[in-house]
């Protein structure tokens, strides 16, 4: 096409110019005048409508008035046939954001085209329909739309289940009476209807995992789909899903058909069940032998696309079962060399995971060619596998260390260069052998480091690290030249590393204090006062020099210490000075971010993270985390008092007169996420009580709730309703809560089940005005509620994780006599699977990495510490051992200073 979509070039700097440099939006809205001329000009409408596009998806705004005056201009269009015109005219229709009332012109002439004999026409104004109308028209059109799901042309069919795709959230039930035409769908010959129809069914029952799951054995039995590509992969996902969300072992007729698929002579569905094969949470090595084949085989193909996807799926692999990728190093060495550096990248990274000490050196070699050609994804990944490379075999960790150094001085961004940071921190941290070659690495990177952050923090590790070696004087030079050139925050770190050096160096105490008193006429106030603090410090020779250095060691974390100010600031009465041994409190925390922390720490032990994982560990880190080692997410629910329950409690008058809060537990969920009334329950001990709170949601726009309280009924006569509390108003899409307390029987620490009923008034809302009067009573019954043994416990202060060093001890000093032991039994099939349920139902801390049981053990032990109900230390020993004659038997030992405790915690496990 000539005119603007014509490339030019300017004369004067020979730089291609955007066809599109020239379009503004005044100049295009008077162009669209030509869409009311009497004999439209197609090809010039065309260019008109493309220029609307260009400025739409640039972030072009239209106020309402352009909108609304372009939106009618439009509907002129539909007077041309012409073909190319029409389809711009759907498209600009669907971008276009205007009021409803404005778009049922536009619905005419779309309904119009509906029953046109042009099928283009047809398919596309269905399409378009499903964006422009609202639930009110749903129910006129799907006569037509019923119509055009049996339709004889699979484009009109297929744009049919792709408009029921947006109908669905408008209009839920029209489209679950489509059931039996979307099954039927399913049967067509044709590819894209497949896809659609299969789509389209999973989004009507995706609720019911029943149905879904019997959909999948269905489909898997019968092949429906095997001719059609992409129906069959997503056959596969969905398969996938229903076997890593079934508890138990694996369904065998599920895992049959994915195994079936690898035998399926499309690339795109045979690398998707290899890859869900081997992402499978249950999966056992043994398992994952035919997907590792047919990655096998895709390493050695032409194409770079099927090459690249089997390198990084066996990048994946490789951290969980290294000995089934060995077959396959054959493969990846020829990979090295693939032109393709991404591909050569992955292929290296899994060559570390899997290699021997003997073959680092050349890997290492290999690498070094190619490091600038690849991006900082990548670069970073391979930083991670060094890293474990390094711990893994401590003998090369000169080589490894030099290969990270190189790495620092080649360009890259910030979380490249702190990846190779962190990497170099933990080696020098495992390897004592290695601190020193680290650090004159670090001495020459902070010389021309260009990120601050980085630079803070290794003179921060210069500090701690450099007075312990050899020779200490050989790093002050280099901290030094920080304080002369750097920003003022890298000049506080250096002079507080020279004062460490001052106070665990006696020899060189006097050349710091002169070093120290240069900076005393710095233009930053902090980095005097630490110069001015450190220099007499060291010049009055305080025995207590060493103590004050290493007191912000011993200081609480800031978060923490930010949130216990403001918790004081806020109390109305302030009868004693803020003090850290009275007032501290622990900040609320991020599950899902201590979970990622956690999960990458521990995969970086087995191996370092690959892509994908570093890519998923955001949306999956705290289920991952949980499923692995249930007491690194827990632990932190049950350690801290919530600061917003803290403030709520304080705020109702009833509730803060109970006492303090010993313990909140995780909400429950007491309805279904998709259900009317959303109900969840926060159980809160205190002293005397326990208050169930209630989160109560409407989300029903018509409705308003008045009066919502929940009323229950214990099984147990002796616990006693003591106070209800209820929302008076509630809302749609407002939360609320509703409370009741519940007086607690002494010594009783379980409920037995108490039956839960929401009770409320009920008021329709009309345009926003709310019915008059005191509305009509209704009830929803809600799943019930039980206090359990665990809920009483709460890991110990702090959150702290204890070594075994230490729980031993503590379990000694505790002696045999309060110990009481028990043997038990388990009806499951793995040894993690015990050893989360231990965890679960006594709701303990395991202390260091116990939780976890390693891959192919037949027996583990388990050590659990807790603070019970009373501030009470509890420790708990656990051991399990699989038998193939008696399944997963458990023996468990726990003491503690209150007997009766000690008993009702050992029978916890039921």
């Amino acid at each position: 096409m000539q005119g603007p979509m014509k490339h030019r070039k300017d004369e004067d700097t020979e730089e291609d110019i955007s066809p599109w440099a020239d379009v503004r939006k005044n100049l295009v809205m008077q162009e669209s005048r030509l869409f009311q001329a009497a004999q439209l000009n197609a090809a010039k409408c065309t260019m008109v409508l493309t220029k609307v596009l260009y400025l739409l998806n640039t972030g072009e705004t239209f106020s309402n008035e352009e909108a609304v005056d372009l939106f009618f201009a439009v509907t002129k269009l539909f007077q041309s046939p012409d073909v190319h015109l029409r389809r711009m005219v759907y498209l600009i229709i669907k971008e276009l954001k205007v009021e409803s009332d404005s778009s049922l012109i536009v619905v005419s002439c779309l309904s119009k085209d509906m029953t046109s004999k042009h099928d283009l026409f047809r398919a596309n104004s269905i399409r378009v329909l499903a964006k422009v109308m609202d639930a009110s028209m749903v129910a006129q059109m799907e006569r037509f739309l019923k119509q055009a799901l049996v339709d004889k042309n699979p484009f009109i069919m297929a744009s049919t289940l792709c408009a029921g795709q947006n109908m669905f959230k408008i209009a839920p039930d029209v489209i679950r009476r489509w059931l039996a035409e979307i099954q039927e769908a399913l049967n067509s010959k044709s590819r894209m209807v497949q896809y659609h129809a299969l789509a389209l069914l999973y989004r009507v029952k995706q609720h019911d995992k029943l149905a879904i799951s019997k959909v999948v054995t269905a489909l898997a039995r019968s092949q429906q789909t095997s001719h059609s590509p992409m129906a069959q992969c997503l056959h596969i996902r969905l398969t996938a899903n229903v076997l890593a969300t079934t508890p138990g072992p694996l369904n065998p007729e599920l895992l049959k058909y994915l195994n079936d698929c690898l035998h399926n002579k499309h690339f795109m569905v045979m690398y998707e069940a290899a890859r869900a094969i081997v992402r499978l949470e249950q999966i056992q090595a043994v398992q994952c032998v035919p997907a590792v084949s047919v990655l096998q085989e895709l390493l050695l193909s032409q194409v770079p696309v099927q090459r690249f996807c089997a390198v990084r799926t066996l990048s994946e692999i490789v951290v969980r079962f290294p000995l089934i990728v060995s077959p396959c190093v054959g493969e990846l060495e020829q990979l090295i060399s693939d032109p393709n550096r991404n591909i050569a990248t992955l292929a290296i990274t899994t060559l570390l995971k899997t290699g021997v000490e003997a073959n680092v050196d050349r890997l290492i070699k290999s690498i070094g060619g190619f490091m600038v050609e690849i991006s900082d994804e990548f670069k970073i990944v391979l930083v991670e596998a060094i890293r474990a490379l390094a711990i893994k075999f401590p003998h090369k960790h000169p080589t490894l260390l030099n290969f990270l150094q190189a790495s620092l001085r080649e360009e890259g961004g910030f979380k490249f260069k702190k990846t190779i940071v962190d990497s170099m921190m933990t080696i020098l941290g495992a390897i004592p052998e290695a601190v020193e070659l680290a650090l004159e690495h670090f001495c020459e990177f902070i010389e021309d480091s260009e990120f601050p952050e980085l630079s803070v923090k290794i003179l921060h590790v210069l500090g701690d690290k450099g007075p312990q070696t050899a020779h200490p004087n050989k790093f002050i030079r280099f901290i030094f030249n920080r304080v002369i050139l750097e920003t003022a925050s890298v000049r506080c770190a250096a002079v507080s590393s020279l004062a460490k050096f001052g106070v665990a160096v006696p020899a060189l105490t006097e050349h710091i204090i002169i070093l120290l008193k240069r900076c005393l006429m710095d233009n930053d106030d902090e980095v005097r006062d630490r110069a001015i603090l450190y220099s007499n410090m060291l010049s009055s020779r305080l025995p207590q020099v060493n103590g004050i250095m290493n007191r912000a060691k011993q200081l609480p974390p800031f978060k923490d210490l930010e949130h216990s100010l403001a918790l004081y600031l806020d109390a109305s009465e302030h009868d004693t000075p803020f003090a850290l041994n009275t007032h501290m409190r622990q900040a609320p925390v991020d599950e899902q971010e201590q979970a990622a922390a956690e999960l990458k720490q521990r995969a970086e032990q087995e191996g370092g993270l690959n892509l994908h994982e570093e890519k998923d560990a955001a949306a999956k880190a705290a289920q991952s985390a949980a499923a692995a080692d249930p007491s690194a997410v827990a632990s932190l629910a049950l350690q801290q008092q919530n600061s917003e329950y803290l403030k709520l409690f304080s705020s109702i008058p009833e509730l803060a007169e109970l006492g303090p809060i010993f313990k909140s537990c995780p909400a429950v969920d007491l309805t279904e996420a998709e259900a009317e009334y959303v109900v969840s329950c926060v159980k809160h001990i205190l002293p005397r009580h326990v208050v169930f709170h209630f989160v109560v949601t409407n989300t029903l726009e018509q409705h308003q709730l008045e009066n919502v309280r929940v009323e229950m009924e214990p099984e147990d006569d002796s616990w006693a309703e003591e106070l209800s509390i209820p929302e008076p108003v509630l809302k749609a899409h407002e939360p609320g809560a509703c409370f009741v307390v519940f007086a607690r029987p002494e010594n009783a620490f379980t409920s037995g089940p108490l039956s839960c009923t929401l009770h409320f008034n009920v008021k329709e809302v009309d345009d926003g005005e709310v019915e008059a009067g005191s509305g009509s009573a209704d009830e929803y019954q809600l799943e019930d509620v039980e206090l359990v043994e665990h809920d009483f416990m709460k890991s110990p202060p702090g959150g702290e994780n204890i070594g075994l060093v230490q729980f031993r001890s503590m379990w000694e000093s505790m002696g045999e006599a309060s110990e009481v032991v028990k043997k038990y039994s388990l009806g499951l099939d793995s040894l993690q699977a015990a050893v989360n349920a231990v965890i679960e139902l006594l709701g303990m801390q395991a202390s260091e990495q116990s939780g976890v049981v390693p891959e192919g053990a037949r027996s583990h032990a388990v050590y659990l510490t807790g603070v019970f109900f009373g501030d009470l230390p509890v420790l708990a020993r656990a051991g399990v051992m699989l038998s193939e004659k008696h399944g997963i038997a458990l023996k468990i030992g726990v003491r503690s200073k209150n007997p009766a405790v000690t008993s009702l915690l050992v029978n916890a496990i039921r």
